[in-house]
């Protein structure tokens, strides 16, 4: 029997994991919502739910039970505390969006991106609240005591077509969060190398191939225009710090968290500090976009930083039973609203033309200390964020039986 490989035990499916059969019980989905509400307002007990494989494959709903997730080892405890969850929201609202936002100031104008920063953080607030409401309302899961990851609430409310659209386009999102990433953070780690050493290096693999130089005198992007596929030295710097800590669990991930959120915090204000000695400018930043377009445009800026919310299921499995959904979600989002609002409209204000990325501008900084801290903020708060992205698809991919283990963390 290979490792990771499904096996028949009666009515349940399990998988083999470290010499461990780690089973899976099969959870009957309501024929319509008017029977699950009926259930849950009877107060018809979880276990109706459960039992025989009902005739169809595509009406049942598996999840892991608690005790064999705890000997598998292969997802986190529910260990995750106030404070932590406090933590981890902020950081991972807080990613590549934030950085785009100074520019959006400038091309809509104040008043455009304020209103639409109020509306779409109440609106992702309210859309993280209910999926933990809807996680919930699964029968046996009222204190999230089974592992319900985002695509598995998916088939058990909407079937299996829907099942498996979530697992696409949401593995998919995330890949283009982390992709995100992982560009903005090598870019900024090839321009402390060549703060340090004068150039940077890459290997080219096409159109040709070889090694190429990037010349931190030049004054520009690193290998803009060089080479269509590339693999740099800031590139493999993110890989070698973040892939380690993507096969760890949520809650060992939660530390280095904490120290992503010290970095956060500390940096914003040094580079607030930066804004105020560059000097500010109030005709930079419009009341509204000169454009329909440009007002438009927005939108878009501002829905990527709230993206957040794909992160919450995942959160909720391992929060302990004390920690209020409420409370984590709403003082995060607002925090983090307020942070936006105040971080992008003084970046507009100080630079001229903003760049989607900010820390290019700020990293033209006359002073060492800016530069040093756009390096570190690069890899402490958007770099370590890579991580836990890779860490949700992972619990996704083997939470939800589309894979073995080792092919989830591949």
């Amino acid at each position: 029997m290979s490792e990771g490989e499904p096996v028949a035990t009666g009515s349940n499916r399990s998988f083999v994991v470290d010499d461990v059969v780690t089973e899976t019980t099969p959870l009957k989905s309501p024929d319509s919502n008017t029977k699950l509400r009926s259930a849950i307002n009877d107060g018809t007990s979880s276990s109706d739910y459960f039992g025989e494989e009902p005739e169809g494959r595509e009406n049942t709903l598996y999840f892991l039970s608690t005790a064999s997730l705890l000997e598998s080892k292969l997802f986190g405890r529910k260990t995750i505390t106030s404070f932590a969850s406090f933590v981890f929201i902020v950081n991972n609202i807080s990613g590549p969006g934030m950085l785009s936002l100074s520019q959006a100031f400038q091309k809509g104008g104040w008043t455009t991106t304020v209103v639409l920063l109020l509306i779409v953080s109440l609106i992702s607030a309210f859309a993280s609240t209910m999926l933990c409401e809807a996680m919930s309302l699964v029968p046996g899961n009222k204190r999230y005591s089974e592992r319900l990851e985002f695509a598995t609430v998916v088939r058990f409310y909407f079937g299996t077509v829907a099942y498996y659209a979530a697992q696409l386009l949401y593995n998919l999102s995330l890949q283009v969060m982390n992709i995100a990433s992982i560009l903005d953070c090598a870019q900024v780690m090839d321009e402390f190398v060549g703060y340090l050493f004068g150039s940077s290096y890459a290997l080219e693999i096409y159109p040709g191939f070889g090694f190429i130089e990037w010349s931190a005198k030049g004054n520009n992007t690193p290998f803009t225009d060089q080479g269509d596929a590339i693999i740099t030295v800031g590139y493999i710097i993110i890989m070698a710090v973040c892939m380690p800590m993507g096969f760890m669990n949520l809650d060992e991930n939660i530390y280095f968290q904490y120290l992503s959120f010290a970095v956060l915090v500390g940096i914003i204000g040094e580079f607030t500090w930066e804004f105020f000695d560059t000097g500010l400018h109030s005709s930079y930043v419009p009341a509204v976009g000169s454009t329909v377009v440009d007002n438009f445009g927005v939108l878009g800026t501002v829905i990527f930083a709230y993206t957040y919310v794909v992160t919450i299921p995942s959160w909720c499995n391992e929060k302990r039973d004390d920690v209020s959904v409420n409370k984590s979600v709403w003082s995060s989002t607002l925090v983090c609203t307020v942070a936006y609002i105040g971080f992008g409209l003084l970046g507009a204000m100080t630079y001229p033309n903003v760049s989607s990325n900010l820390l290019e501008n700020i990293s033209e900084s006359s002073h060492a200390v800016t530069k040093i801290c756009v390096y570190i903020f690069s890899l402490g708060v958007i770099g370590l964020g890579i991580p836990l992205f890779s860490i949700i698809i992972r619990y996704n991919l083997f939470g939800g039986g589309m894979c073995s283990d080792k092919w989830a963390a591949f």
